[in-house]
Parts: structure tokens; C-alpha cells; sequence
């Protein structure tokens, strides 16, 4: 077998015959002019495989293309779900369903794509639609989940773009509904603060009874004026 040598004197070895080396069983030690160990071993070219990885997909068989065919048939182009439903497609992938499907049947393909492909949204509002929007305004305020549903016009729209649209024609409406709503839920107004407790003082514990009579408490729930309550008569329980 072939032999090279190469220095110890570097980390991995310096080449200095050969092309390529791999381990082997030294055989003696001897030292060149420079007084560098030189050690000999066994050469050990590289085998290249020839072929590459790449292999060929196996030939559809008749009871794979009927499997394909039906699973189209009742479940569109979802081949993730064809490949769990059918047992007998299970070694192949969702790419190659699609492309022996288009050798199948190209036409039905097609269609079911255009079928499944996402319509895009209407980007510019018309007059018709502007006009539904302040008509719903007018009647619902901004109770824009209402005003869409009884507007076959609007269905396309998002909340949030039906109030953006009104923002931009009546910016003057919004800012007028938006000073009349109610505080938020998480700030306690002082007329809450002694309706919570004139209730409680009449009423006791009973949550549900003092919403029912306490129009500015509607918007609570029972177990946040329980701990509001509990809060109160605690600030009122250290001042003495």
C-alpha cells in the first residue's frame, strides 16, 4: 500500500507527499534536516460512490391513482389530508400528489385552485357603502358589529375598518359618541364608588340585586364589586 510522510510539528499534520491521508499504523520515527519527526503511514485514498442520492420515485401503481383520484373527489386539493386518510399514499409527499394530478386530470385541477384561491379584499369604499356606514352610525352609534350585520354591504369590511372609514367622513361623529360612552371598566368614578356602597348597606352582599338597581353598575360584574366593596371597607376599616 502506498505510504506518505508528513511533520509532527503542526496540529494535524503537514502534508508533504500524497494528496490525501487518513489514520494509520505508524511504522518508526526518523527526523529530516530541519530535525522535524517524520513519521510514515499508511495512504488511504477516498472512495467516491458513484450514482449520487438522488433516487427515483417509485412507479404510481393503479391502486394509488384510484386513491388519488377519489381522495380529490372528496376532500379538494387538501393532500395533507389525502395522505392520512389513504394508508396506500402514505410513502409519497404532498407535491408529488399534485403533480400526478395534473397528469390525471389538469382541467379539474384548475378549477379547483381557482376555487380555493383567497379573493382579495376591496381596498376603495364606494358611496353606497359610506352612506350605510353614517346611517348605521346615526341609529346604532358605534355598535359597528350591528351596523354591519344589518348591512349586506358592509359584510366585507372589518370592525376596525368601518371605524377608521368614519374617522376619515365624519371624524367630528366619532369624537362626539366617543365622549358620550361610559368610563372604562377599570376606573371606579366616585358616583359608582357610593352607589357600590349605599347598595351594600341596604342590600348586603347581594351583587346581582344591586346591578339590577344601580344603573351606573351595569357594566360591572359581581365578583369585581365584591373585591371593590371588600377594598372600600378596608380603606374605611384603617382610617378608623
Amino acid at each position: 500500500m502506498e505510504r506518505i510522510k508528513y511533520h509532527q510539528s503542526t496540529k494535524h499534520g503537514e502534508m508533504v507527499e500524497g494528496e490525501n491521508m487518513t489514520g494509520g499504523n505508524c511504522e518508526g520515527l526518523e527526523k529530516d534536516a530541519q530535525g522535524r519527526v517524520v513519521r510514515f503511514c499508511e495512504f488511504k485514498p477516498k472512495i467516491r460512490r458513484s450514482g449520487g442520492g438522488n433516487k427515483k420515485a417509485p412507479t404510481w401503481t393503479e391502486e394509488e391513482v384510484v386513491a388519488l383520484a377519489e381522495g380529490v373527489d372528496l376532500y379538494g386539493i387538501s393532500y395533507g389530508r389525502i395522505l392520512k386518510e389513504y394508508a396506500v399514499l402514505e410513502h409519497r409527499t404532498a407535491n408529488s400528489l399534485e403533480i400526478k394530478y395534473s397528469k390525471i386530470n389538469p382541467e379539474k385541477l384548475v378549477t379547483l385552485r381557482a376555487a380555493t384561491a383567497k379573493k382579495p379584499r376591496p381596498n376603495s369604499w364606494t358611496a353606497e357603502q359610506d352612506t350605510a356606514l353614517i346611517e348605521g352610525v346615526n341609529k346604532y352609534g358605534l355598535d359597528f358589529k350591528r351596523i354591519q350585520g344589518e348591512n349586506d354591504i358592509l359584510g366585507v369590511r372589518t370592525l376596525q375598518a368601518l371605524e377608521k372609514q368614519l374617522s376619515r367622513i365624519k371624524p367630528e361623529k366619532l369624537i362626539e359618541l366617543k365622549r358620550a360612552l361610559p368610563p372604562p371598566a377599570r376606573e371606579w368614578s366616585p358616583e359608582q364608588i357610593a352607589a357600590l356602597t349605599d347598595a351594600v348597606e341596604k342590600h348586603g352582599c347581594d351583587f346581582e340585586l344591586i346591578k339590577k338597581e344601580n344603573p351606573c353598575l351595569k357594566l360591572r360584574t359581581t365578583y369585581t364589586l365584591d373585591i371593590s366593596y371588600s377594598r372600600i371597607y378596608l380603606e374605611k376599616y384603617k382610617k378608623g
